[in-house]
């Protein structure tokens, strides 16, 4: 398997809540990771696309508000080389995605009150049963 293009991110959703709800104990969840791998092209059955949407919140359980939500998409296009998906091929998208997104985080939370609040590094061993169940349903599929 072979990355050959790495599309822009889109974001789809980027709320941050009033900051007089920033107060007491917040959640803040892990990062949640949708993936998604598309039935190959058409045109050239060697090519498939790695979807990953990357989520983050913050709550106010107090409040019962959510003060801060993000999600952003990120699009891969791979070359299978005739070669079945693995999940280790596809953690290292995810890595991938997950960099950008804090890159992306940090650089929009400059001077807000959400500056101490940090994005976890994907861990291989908490995906791994989602990266193989996204392969089973493509190759289902």
């Amino acid at each position: 398997m072979e990355l050959i293009k790495a599309y822009p991110p889109q974001v789809k959703e980027w709320k941050h809540g009033p900051n007089i709800d920033f107060t007491g104990d917040m959640e803040e969840p892990a990062e949640e990771y949708i993936l998604e791998i598309t039935p190959p092209e058409p045109s050239d059955k060697d090519f498939i696309y790695f979807n990953v949407t990357v989520k983050k919140e913050i709550l106010n359980p107090k409040l019962r508000r959510q003060l801060f939500s993000a999600n952003i998409y990120y699009h891969f296009k791979v070359k299978t080389n005739n070669e079945a998906p693995t999940a280790e091929f596809y953690f290292t998208l995810i890595e991938e995605a997950a960099l950008n997104f804090a890159i992306y985080y940090y650089e929009n939370i400059k001077k807000t009150n959400l500056k101490g609040h940090k994005i976890k590094k994907p861990l291989f061993e908490t995906l791994r049963a989602d990266i193989q169940n996204a392969i089973d349903i493509w190759k289902k599929n």
